[in-house]
């Protein structure tokens, strides 16, 4: 499965675009997000938000992205994995995991010691790469939940320690 940093085929932006659209009609066509230019920022080199497609044979099946502070976010939680997008002809799988791991690898060789993500619908993909969950948010009565996946032991942070 060929999974490359999207900066590296711009020429693909727009079917990652109308993936997301697809994915997320409530929030990129009946809402206010913007799908033209969240995937123009996922096309930076460095920085955050830094953006990952899966491409087979010319056509995006998958897309993901590292990002800043996101829906659900804390204080202190800097570092997001979000926009986990598959085509529904691609589901079932193993292209949403893959997309997950490259990612974390990505974050790791960046020295990014704590990812988190909010999630509804992919809880399973995250807990099966070892992610854990840290609370659900009451939107939609408790289905979106933030969960943890530390990277860099050195700065484990026990919840009951922070000040």
């Amino acid at each position: 499965m060929p999974i490359r940093p999207l900066h590296a085929v711009p020429e693909l932006a727009d079917q990652v675009r109308d993936l997301i659209r697809a994915v997320w009609p409530e929030h990129y066509i009946n809402g206010r997000g913007d799908a033209q230019a969240d995937i123009a920022d996922r096309t930076r080199v460095t920085g955050l938000p830094f953006g990952m497609v899966l491409v087979e044979q010319g056509e995006v099946l998958g897309t993901i992205a590292l990002t800043g502070p996101s829906f659900g976010s804390n204080d202190g939680e800097e570092a997001w994995v979000g926009g986990l997008a598959v085509t529904s002809a691609a589901r079932g799988q193993g292209r949403a995991s893959a997309l997950l791991h490259q990612l974390t690898e990505h974050a790791r060789t960046q020295k990014i010691p704590v990812l988190y993500t909010t999630t509804a619908n992919a809880r399973g993909i995250f807990l099966r790469q070892g992610w854990t969950e840290l609370r659900r948010l009451p939107e939609d009565d408790g289905q979106w939940g933030v969960l943890r996946k530390q990277l860099s032991e050195s700065v484990e942070q026990n919840e009951d320690e922070k000040i």
